[in-house]
């Protein structure tokens, strides 16, 4: 008889224990899937979504309540964090909340209050109908079949790449103390809390070099600086790639608002690509690689892009290429402007027309120095020489430093007073300099002789003349004196 009131009273002592378990052991909020991706392409603040099904959510309890009778009934919050609130035509009901238990419990679960538009948080209420025997979970569930569920993002936190989060908490119907106190807030065993999830539908995924690449203007004849050098038998040609490929993809799968429509660009929307630096003799921008006629983008550069110093090469959002595909610009030049060194950079802009608002256009690869162009041999510019080789002469002193020869071009110009602007004069082909020797050359017999229709002494503006030179090798170091059998000008450095 005594053994039997031993055993009562042990069974009375672990009820117990488990009824009031909170005060030891605090109950679990769970996230059971991968956040909700949403373009943030699509985000504004207050810009509703729908929650598709799947992200459900669950609070494994650590109390056993007790019956109704003896006010076990209980209420469960759920609440939404980062300033979002329930939207009209997505309110809770009490459909969303599923009971997962393992004990033989049975419970009636209903709302308190019907949740309104803007409220940040919905109660339900856990009638305990059967005493459970093993802790209950409690799922919240927004599958749309049970009934929809909206959120208005008011603080735009998915159009900005941040998050939104979700609790689940309990307290006693009778006094509404909290109960089960602990882990309210959702999470995953990795420590993350994001229910739903901003993500950039647009994103450059192979970002153009870091380093600006080399294109080699060729300076030999009879390229004379019209076209580029390809390399191998002094190969020319009119078309460079002048950036190494890059990628843009629009198909990265976070969802529209309705969440489960993936993000696409449409041909309203444009992929910008910017090329800024000086344009003279520069025809098209082209961004291709290889896919055909509906993937191969051209652009015609016009006179205001050489004065502007740039062109854009806007390409239709649903271009076939925009899924990651690495495709390569190229520039094209006309092959008879002499073109000069230069320093091309490139930005990447997303504009939005179509598939979101106009305001979440951005920036997706700001502008860096991509294309260096450089001759391939040495040009120097002497800016002052007279042809009036009855009073003066004027010596051009040339230097090869070089393991090589290279053959010598004169350009030569007027330089007038004023802002007339030079004409040219004639070119001369003046001859090899060897590899480690100096040149002295003179403008009025060897240069201005060899120009048909120049007759010496050259009087022109009073015979001033600018020449450029242009050596067939790298790292020519000039040098120029115009003076008479009275005086010199001095000797000028050229470059």
């Amino acid at each position: 008889m005594i053994l039997n009131r031993y055993k009562t009273l042990t069974v009375f002592v672990v009820l117990a224990c488990l009824f009031l378990a909170s005060s030891a052991m605090a109950g679990n909020t769970v996230l059971n899937a991968a956040a909700v991706s949403y373009a943030r392409e699509v985000g504004l603040a207050n810009t509703v979504y729908t929650v598709p099904s799947g992200p459900t959510v669950s609070r494994a309890m650590q109390v056993l309540r007790p019956i109704s009778a003896n006010g076990g009934d209980f209420f469960l919050r759920v609440s939404l964090a980062n300033g979002a609130v329930f939207a009209t035509g997505g309110l809770p009901s009490a459909a969303n909340i599923v009971q997962t238990i393992t004990g033989n419990g049975v419970f009636t679960i209903s709302l308190i209050s019907v949740a309104a538009d803007g409220d940040t948080f919905e109660d339900f209420k856990i009638q305990v109908n059967t005493q459970p025997t093993a802790f209950p979970t409690f799922t919240f569930d927004p599958n749309p079949a049970l009934n929809t569920i909206k959120i208005r993002d008011v603080n735009n936190q998915l159009g900005t790449l941040n998050s939104i989060g979700i609790s689940i908490a309990t307290r006693d119907a009778s006094s509404g103390n909290a109960i089960d106190v602990g882990g309210e807030t959702a999470s995953r065993s990795d420590g993350t809390t994001n229910w739903l999830q901003g993500a950039s539908g647009v994103a450059v995924t192979t970002a153009p070099p870091s380093t600006a690449g080399t294109t080699v203007i060729d300076v030999t004849q009879p390229s004379a600086k019209t076209k580029f050098f390809v390399g191998g038998n002094q190969a020319v040609t009119t078309t460079r790639t002048d950036v190494s490929s890059f990628a843009v993809n629009a198909s990265r799968g976070p969802k529209t608002q309705d969440g489960v429509t993936a993000f696409a660009l449409t041909n309203f929307d444009l992929i910008k690509i910017t090329v800024s630096g000086p344009l003279a003799g520069v025809t098209t921008l082209t961004w291709d690689n290889n896919g055909g006629s509906t993937k191969k983008v051209t652009y015609s550069v016009t006179a205001t892009d050489v004065t502007n110093g740039f062109a854009v090469l806007n390409v239709p959002g649903a271009n076939p290429d925009f899924n990651g595909t690495s495709a390569p610009l190229s520039v094209t030049v006309d092959g008879t402007t002499q073109l000069t060194p230069r320093q091309l950079s490139l930005a990447i802009d997303l504009v939005l027309a179509a598939s979101g608002p106009a305001a979440n256009s951005r920036n997706l690869f700001a502008s860096a120095p991509q294309s260096n162009w450089v001759f391939n041999g040495s040009v120097l510019t002497a800016v002052f020489g007279n042809g009036n080789n009855g009073v003066f002469n004027t010596r051009y002193y040339l230097w090869n430093a070089s393991g090589g020869l290279g053959k010598v071009t004169a350009d030569v110009y007027t330089l007038p007073i004023g802002t007339a602007g030079s004409t040219k004069v004639g070119t001369v082909v003046i001859g090899n300099l060897q590899a480690l020797s100096g040149m002295n050359v003179r403008l009025a017999e060897d240069i201005l002789a060899n120009i048909t229709g120049v007759t010496l002494p050259y009087t022109t503006n009073g015979g001033n003349l600018t020449v450029v030179f242009t050596i067939e090798a790298n790292g020519i170091i000039g040098r120029s004196n115009v003076f008479s059998n009275l005086f010199s000008y001095g000797v000028d450095g050229m470059q």
